[in-house]
């Protein structure tokens, strides 16, 4: 048993290494983001930053839950670098979350080697490794989402209540860091309890009292961001219902048919791996259906339940808006595992078929062929990389960034409203109170005109006025009106993107 610890410590070790080459990698061939969102959250930990208040009731009003906002504040402290420190926290945890994904594949097959092939298997697929790299909120609690689940199946299995306090433990610091947590961590708890009622022949205290513990403890932070919500705004969750109202008006989703509402979701899960890895899943489920074991179908009844469940909310809500897709890997990462464990154990059934060789051949390689199809195609997806924000976008606010620093006195910028860049440009500044739009900020108005257009006003005292230092814009026109300023002089030109320098 101590050999196999060493082997597996040594595997996760170097399993590590191969991901951060694999992340640098793709950096140097320009993956930064995957949207917008990732540069919004930078602002907002960046401002936090630089004065460390912790005040409850307005950090848990917000749709984005603050632990992230608190991890990537301190790091920030360390190193104000909006595309690097993310990237590093962001990988951090999901090293985490892979030793949390072993742990939990180790105790629910029981299984070295599945949990090993499992591990590296999750690890390379596309939305693991992109989302390893980009500080969206996912891999930030998976890490204590996968360990809570691992801890529940040792409470249940070993029948050692000290696993369901952790487990709870771990839902708690789960529940800080994004709602779609909380619809994961309760149908944990909805499986445990009709895993009590069904497989354990005799419920007592000894079982209900840890299990009321687990359930207590991991939505404690829950009940109290629903009491504080209410206190501050008279309602349980009112910045969700913003999210809502605004995600409903700006995709039309109230116009979409009420099953296409429903098959959202698992349209996104379908899509989200090749055909040949759905075959080698599916074989793998039946294979261990026929194994009839306790509880390696813990992580199964988990992704449906949590999938069907998230359908039918889906009928009455919207669909994340940024990145969706990204909404499948929790589904894959607990369906993945069974295309390993049916090969395995498959390996394993026919170990005693002596003298039907060719049998064991054509099983392991019927199972095994699909899987090589589809971690093919998996792999090579990776390098298609999504992004969220553009190059030149990037690239103008680290300009930015160096005008900022080098030129004095520094000056205001006025930046062209464009959605959602102007996010990007704010965060790879680092100085959102030298910001300032051409337009007003209206979300739900976003052909508002640009103050630059007014022909009331002369733009070179409107810019004197307001200490403007930099002008950047991206429109043609506003480009041209730009040039025929005498106060203004064109100091770079980057891809859509100018930058004039206020004389």
């Amino acid at each position: 048993m101590k050999q196999k610890s060493v082997f597996a410590f040594l595997y996760l070790l170097f399993l590590q290494i191969g991901r951060a080459s694999l992340q640098v990698f793709l950096f140097q061939k320009g993956f930064v983001s995957v949207s917008a969102d990732e540069f919004t959250r930078a602002i907002r930990a960046l401002s936090w930053s630089n004065h460390f208040t912790f005040n409850f009731s307005k950090d848990f009003t917000d749709v984005w839950l603050p632990f992230e906002k608190y991890i990537n504040g301190f790091a920030f402290s360390i190193y104000p670098e909006a595309i690097i420190t993310p990237r590093v926290t962001v990988f951090f945890f999901s090293c985490l979350a892979t030793v949390g994904l072993f742990f939990l594949l180790k105790i629910s097959f029981d299984s070295y080697p599945i949990a090993i092939l499992g591990t590296l298997l999750i690890s390379f697929q596309p939305w693991f490794v992109w989302l390893s790299g980009t500080p969206m909120l996912e891999m930030y609690y998976f890490p204590f989402l996968f360990s809570g689940i691992a801890l529940v199946v040792c409470w249940l299995k070993y029948e050692k209540n000290k696993y369901a306090y952790l487990a709870g433990l771990c839902f708690l610091i789960t529940s800080g860091f994004h709602i779609q947590s909380w619809i994961f961590i309760n149908i944990v708890n909805l499986v445990i309890l009709i895993v009590l009622l069904t497989k354990i022949r005799n419920i007592s205290k000894k079982v209900l009292l840890p299990y009321f513990g687990l359930f207590v403890i991991s939505n404690l932070l829950i009940g109290l961001i629903w009491l504080n919500g209410l206190v501050q705004t008279g309602e349980i969750l009112a910045p969700f219902r913003y999210h809502v109202g605004y995600s409903t008006w700006y995709y039309g989703y109230d116009q979409v048919p009420w099953i296409e509402k429903f098959l959202y979701y698992p349209r996104l899960v379908w899509n989200a791996l090749p055909v040949s890895l759905w075959i080698s899943v599916v074989a793998g489920i039946i294979i261990e259906l026929k194994n009839r074991k306790r509880w390696n179908f813990i992580p199964l009844v988990i992704g449906i339940s949590t999938l069907l469940f998230n359908s039918i909310i889906n009928i009455f809500s919207v669909p994340a808006s940024a990145a969706p897709e990204r909404f499948s890997l929790f589904y894959t990462t607990l369906f993945l595992p069974y295309s390993i464990a049916g090969i395995v154990d498959l390996a394993k059934t026919t170990e005693n078929l002596k003298g039907k060789k060719h049998v064991r051949v054509f099983g392991s390689m019927l199972l095994i062929l699909p899987l090589i199809i589809g971690v093919w195609q998996n792999t090579s997806k990776i390098f298609q990389f999504p992004v969220g924000m553009a190059e030149d976008t990037i690239r103008t606010g680290y300009f930015l960034k160096r005008m900022i620093n080098t030129t004095s006195p520094q000056g205001k910028i006025l930046l062209e409203l464009k959605y959602w860049d102007f996010q990007a440009i704010k965060a790879l500044t680092g100085r959102e109170d030298l910001i300032l739009y051409d337009r007003k900020l209206d979300v739900y108005n976003r052909q508002l005109p640009s103050v630059l257009t007014d022909p009331s006003i002369s733009i070179c005292n409107y810019l004197q006025s307001k200490d403007i230092k930099w002008l950047v814009i991206q429109n043609e026109t506003l480009k041209t009106i730009a040039g025929q300023q005498f106060c203004l002089s064109l100091r770079k030109d980057i891809g859509r993107w100018k930058v004039f320098e206020v004389k």
